[in-house]
């Protein structure tokens, strides 16, 4: 017997019979039909209950989609359907060393982004799970890798879908910190050829894998997290975050002067070493003059309901294997200290 995820094909069958089955699966879902035994995709699909449930909930809103479209409207979105699976194969097959656990988180998360465009009525793409009252955005996906090189190089941002000054700003600042220079340096250069550098024995593979999550979100502020994960199979991955706070009505990314006052910055230092101490045993051999100095910029916040969020460099003040170092600020520990117009507030 063939198993396709759930269903299962008795033997003796043609292969004429087999292809029938799976365009027959994939028109009514709107996902890929999948073998569940050897697969990419399919195999973490299938033996995943969160992901068949993803998966399962965007085929039901492919299908209510097109449902209620016409004809010419209905091949639009099939053949849009059919790019986004393989985008996201593409996408999600990196994460060579550890790969089954980022390769569900990513497929989790694009399957979620495209069923939240699918019942929004969007023909293409990914958008973020809507917020009333706030800008629709869009996920922006780029997978420029070599699967048959051992090379994944993927990029996901937000982007706002609309027109305007609003948006164009939004969208700049996104962009200006997808192109840090600290990716970059981490990256192996990553913007110097934006794709895959030639193969060594030092380096068997090249996993550049840069993502988002949008961490506050109201009708005048967006706060975006990147993470870039990065490996080259020649010691320990890193984890390297950088934030943007965006400012819609005024049109700029925000600095730490727009969020607290001057006075409160040795209040956040105090606060984010205690934090680390407290994380790494006492944080012995902290680089007090970087930490400082990270601590006062701007990329390295991020900022939610009720806290605040600084992230470090592998290395950058702690000695020995690179750590996911971060701290973790309440709100409420710099309350008094919160600039005038503040988003914090």
């Amino acid at each position: 017997m063939t198993r396709i995820c759930g269903v299962i094909l008795a033997r003796p069958v043609g292969r004429g019979a087999i292809i029938v089955a799976l365009l027959a699966t994939f028109a009514g879902t709107g996902a890929a039909a999948q073998d569940c035994a050897r697969r990419f995709p399919d195999r973490l699909i299938c033996e995943n209950p969160e992901l068949h449930a993803a998966d399962a909930a965007m085929g039901q809103a492919y299908e209510a989609l097109r449902a209620r479209s016409d004809d010419p409207t209905r091949e639009r979105l099939r053949t849009a359907q059919r790019r986004w699976l393989a985008l996201r194969a593409r996408a999600c097959a990196g994460f060579y060393d550890h790969e089954d656990l980022d390769r569900a988180r990513c497929l989790a998360d694009m399957t979620r982004g495209r069923s939240a465009a699918l019942a929004a009525g969007r023909i293409t793409g990914e958008i973020v799970a809507e917020q009333a009252g706030t800008p629709a955005l869009v996920v922006e996906t780029e997978a420029l890798g070599d699967p048959q090189r051992r090379c994944a190089v993927n990029i996901r941002y937000p982007r706002l879908d609309t027109a305007g000054p609003e948006a164009a700003a939004f969208n700049r600042a996104v962009r200006r910190t997808v192109e840090d220079p600290l990716f970059v340096q981490y990256g192996g250069g990553f913007a110097a050829y934006r794709g895959c550098p030639p193969p060594t024995h030092a380096f068997p593979y090249y996993d550049y894998n840069l993502d988002f999550s949008v961490t506050m979100r109201t009708a005048r502020v967006i706060a975006v997290r990147f993470t870039l994960y990065y490996d080259s199979g020649n010691s320990h991955p890193l984890g390297v975050e950088r934030g943007v706070i965006v400012d819609l009505a005024q049109r700029r990314a925000l600095a730490i002067g727009d969020l607290i006052t001057p006075e409160g910055l040795p209040v956040v230092e105090a606060a984010c070493r205690r934090s680390l101490e407290a994380d790494y045993d006492g944080a012995g051999g902290l680089s007090i003059d970087r930490f400082a100095r990270i601590v006062r910029t701007t990329a390295a916040w991020s900022i939610a309901p009720g806290e605040i969020s600084i992230g470090f460099p592998p290395s950058a003040i702690l000695p020995g294997p690179p750590l996911a170092t971060d701290c973790t600020v309440a709100i409420d520990t710099v309350r008094p200290y919160l600039a005038a117009g503040s988003p914090l507030r």
